[in-house]
């Protein structure tokens, strides 16, 4: 799966806009049995299955004034 059919499947799950993709991506999709009659089959599910986020890190730092000289 490339990049542009990632994307492309993502915003057919996610119900956004999809005008922006040529035919040959919305093509490829559909003979790969990832997307019929504009909505993602158990397939593209399964396709996209590996790259489901598990978990996450989330990490922040401030302005660190404490190590500043006065």
């Amino acid at each position: 799966m490339t990049e542009i059919e990632f994307d492309y499947l993502m915003a057919t799950r996610r119900k956004e806009d999809t005008a922006s993709f040529n035919k040959d991506t919305v093509l490829a999709c559909e003979k790969a049995g990832w997307i019929k009659n504009g909505k993602v089959t158990d397939d593209g599910m399964e396709a996209l299955a590996p790259y489901k986020v598990d978990n996450a890190i989330i990490m922040a730092a401030g302005s660190s004034r404490r190590c500043m000289p006065h």
